[in-house]
């Protein structure tokens, strides 16, 4: 079962068997990067209060 996430704009599809080794590394890398987005601005948030 297929499980997509969004994400600081960063649509990511979980749970896809049909995919390369390629393309599940490169969703993971996108993925990661804008978790960091994420975190990033949470942290600027939080500073701010």
């Amino acid at each position: 079962m297929e499980r997509v996430i969004e994400l600081e704009g960063c649509t990511v599809v979980l749970n896809t068997p049909d995919i390369s080794d390629e393309e599940r590394a490169k969703r993971r890398k996108a993925f990661e990067e804008a978790t960091a987005r994420f975190l990033i601005r949470v942290e600027e948030e939080m500073s701010r209060k």
